[in-house]
């Protein structure tokens, strides 16, 4: 609805090749965050967006922000890069991005430098012997979207 009336939005999904039980396989369309849609905006249009849009329910907030004069915290805005990244991250992993919350033991802040994800910085994250790049999700919170690489294509920074 947004995207008609000219906005830019994001839905953060990923294509992957899902085998059902017959042996069939498919790609699908998964969405990676449910009930959340990126809008590419300036802040003066938020508050039209919520008057104008019943399905708009609320924008996501900077909790660390400080209050205004009526206690209410500031929107939470994702800077152009960081949102990029994760959409990178999304398109061209060959593995699944998972979203997690919990507090990950990251390692060093490393570059991966071959295969699909040449080019991006991350977090190293290894979990037995399979090494991870970890990236902030871009939802002003402690959230972090991880997939699988190849310990061989990344490099330390």
């Amino acid at each position: 609805m947004l995207k008609k009336v000219g906005y830019e939005t994001y839905v953060a999904s990923q294509t992957e090749k899902h085998r059902y039980k017959s042996g069939n396989t498919r790609i699908v369309e998964h969405i990676v965050l449910a009930g959340r849609v990126f809008v590419h905006t300036e802040e003066k249009c938020l508050v039209y967006i919520m008057a104008s849009f019943s399905s708009v329910y609320r924008f996501l907030i900077n909790r660390a922000g400080k209050p205004d004069r009526f206690g209410n915290k500031p929107f939470a805005f994702v800077p152009e890069s960081d949102m990029e990244r994760f959409m990178a991250l999304l398109e061209k992993s060959e593995n699944p991005v998972v979203i997690t919350d919990v507090k990950l033991k990251l390692d060093q802040k490393v570059k991966v430098v071959s295969g699909p994800l040449a080019g991006m910085e991350g977090m190293f994250y290894r979990e037995g012997t399979t090494a991870y790049i970890v990236i902030k999700v871009p939802m002003g919170s402690s959230h972090y979207a991880y997939t699988k690489v190849s310990a061989n294509d990344i490099q330390p920074l």
